[in-house]
C-alpha cells in the first residue's frame, strides 16, 4: 500500500530521475498540514531530493508540528492527579514512546533543559510554555 508521502512525493517526482524540487517542498508538506523552516531549507545541498529525504524532512515537520493542546494531553496521562506535574523519568518516557523522538543528541539536548524540583517532579505546564515560546523564535529565524 502506498503512503501519502509517497503519493505527494509522486505528484511532485521527475519521471527521469525520480527526484522533486527543492523549491517544491512547501507545497508538498502543505498538502499534509505541515510546513518547512528556512533553517531546514538551507540544509538541503541540492536543487533536487529524493522521496527518503522527502520523508525525513515529513517526520521532522510532522513532531515539530505537535500542537499545545496534544502535547499537553500527554503530559497529562502521566498526571492522573492533574497536578500539573510529571516525574522527570516519565519525560523521557514521554517523548520516546508517546512521540517516537528518537534522534539521541536532540534528546539530550532536550532533557539538559529539564529541570526537575527537590522531588524529582517537572512543571509540565511551564516546560511547554518554554518549547512553544523557543520553536516560535526558531520559526523567525
Amino acid at each position: 500500500m502506498m503512503s501519502n508521502y509517497q503519493k505527494i512525493f509522486d505528484l511532485y517526482a521527475d519521471s527521469s530521475n525520480n527526484t522533486v524540487k527543492k523549491a517544491d517542498l512547501n507545497d508538498m508538506l502543505l498538502l499534509e498540514g505541515h510546513s518547512v523552516l528556512a533553517s531546514e531549507m538551507a540544509k538541503i545541498n541540492s536543487d533536487e531530493i529524493t522521496f527518503e529525504e522527502f520523508e525525513v524532512l515529513v517526520k521532522n515537520a510532522s513532531q515539530r508540528d505537535l500542537t499545545f493542546e496534544c502535547i499537553k494531553d500527554a503530559f497529562e496521562a502521566y498526571d492522573p492527579d492533574q497536578t500539573g506535574y510529571v516525574d522527570y523519568k516519565d519525560i523521557k518516557t514521554l517523548f520516546l514512546n508517546d512521540f517516537g523522538k528518537s534522534d539521541d543528541e536532540g534528546e539530550d539536548e532536550f532533557m539538559s533543559s529539564v529541570m526537575p524540583d527537590k522531588d524529582g517532579k517537572v512543571n509540565y505546564m511551564a516546560l511547554l510554555k518554554d518549547f512553544f515560546e523557543s520553536k516560535e523564535e526558531d520559526r523567525y529565524e
